[in-house]
């Protein structure tokens, strides 16, 4: 729960929120990518200011080194634009809420809805058991406002213990002839028996979860899936490390004809360079999307920084390779390619951050 201000030559650049403590490094705790225009060194050197006035609890980081990077070539000078808040948790029943792993759809009458892991702040991923449902327009993300999403009463769905659930993670829906199915992570006996489940619904208001049994059991906390349609089948990809003994983390994939059985894993992504973890933190919240030509897979690497998002794109929708193309500050971000404009819109959520945000990029 600790959060400050960045400055760079008394300009807001970002800022630094670190949710809980990172155990997995003793240094690069908190992280911020800060894109520099070429007036900021015209007199040779930079005023870097961390303001950590406003947290909401004590700062206790002790000390920042700033590295400067040349990018390669082959890097997309992406831009994101302002974000704007479409779903407002900070005041529901008198306490604030977040949105953590989340996915839009839009429903048969057009309008978009949000489904979304749902807890009191703080964060507390071990005992996340409910998913929200909130309702937005019909109109582009390009045309959304302020506050466009308004929260269901009802919850989308929660946890059922008597069917193995320890929680529930990282919902995401796909339209399948007329209707529903949303994946999502139920937890496990172990973290090497991680079960992805399935729930149906015909109109995203009701949902009604496919048997009492996972769909498929993975290794390193399997979790975070998000499916699409590639020609004749469905794929989906998935956190998890390439294998137990690397612990090397990544994305995997599998692939189906009906939603309902899946084959075996492969890997569409291996962080080569990450530190072994037992949960492929470097991967999480992976998301696929298809631009002009090119597959792009976006993954959130929290050891790096609470919203260090990082993108990889590829001519096939299986094989993503090193080094990632860009760097974007998001957090658990759902991508949009708007058919009409074209346009891309990313979203950004977790906690701390009051609800869910939607912000253009461009570059591509």
């Amino acid at each position: 729960g600790q959060a400050a201000r960045v400055r760079v030559n008394g300009r807001e650049v970002g800022g630094f929120f670190e949710a809980y403590a990172n155990p997995v490094r003793r240094f690069a705790e908190d992280s911020l990518w800060i894109p520099l225009a070429a007036q900021d060194c015209a007199q040779g050197s930079l005023a870097v200011a961390s303001d950590a006035s406003d947290s909401p609890n004590p700062y206790s980081e002790a000390g920042y080194r700033a590295v400067f990077f040349n990018l390669p070539q082959r890097t997309l000078a992406l831009t994101q634009g302002t974000p704007l808040k479409v779903l407002d948790t900070t005041a529901l029943d008198g306490a604030a809420y977040y949105v953590n792993d989340h996915t839009l759809v839009r429903g048969k009458d057009g309008k978009w809805h949000i489904f979304g892991i749902f807890h009191k702040e703080p964060f507390d991923p071990e005992h996340e058991y409910d998913f929200v449902h909130a309702v937005g327009p019909t109109a582009s993300p390009g045309a959304w406002t302020q506050g466009a999403f308004a929260v269901d009463e009802k919850m989308a769905l929660s946890r059922d213990a008597s069917v193995g659930e320890t929680h529930i993670w990282a919902p995401h829906v796909v339209a399948d002839s007329g209707r529903f199915v949303m994946f999502y992570q139920g937890g496990g006996s172990d973290n090497d028996k991680a079960g992805m489940r399935a729930a149906t619904s015909g109109d995203l208001g009701a949902w009604t979860r496919v048997g009492p049994k996972p769909v498929f059991e993975d290794i390193c906390v399997a979790r975070d899936p998000m499916v699409i349609r590639v020609k004749d089948r469905w794929v989906m990809y998935y956190t998890r490390c390439r294998d137990k003994e690397s612990q090397l983390s990544g994305v995997a994939y599998r692939t189906s004809t009906d939603l309902s059985h899946w084959s075996e894993p492969a890997m569409a992504l291996t962080i080569t360079d990450s530190e072994p973890m037992f949960n492929s933190g470097y991967s999480e919240s992976p998301f696929v999307f298809y631009k002009d030509g090119w597959y792009y897979l976006s993954v959130t690497a929290y050891p790096v920084s609470w919203d260090a998002t990082f993108l990889y794109r590829s001519r096939t929708p299986f094989a993503f390779t090193e080094p990632a193309v860009a760097r974007l500050r998001a957090h658990a971000p759902e991508w949009i390619v708007d058919e009409r404009d074209g346009g891309v819109f990313m979203t950004h959520a977790g906690p701390g951050q009051g609800g869910v945000w939607v912000i253009p990029v461009s570059g591509f």
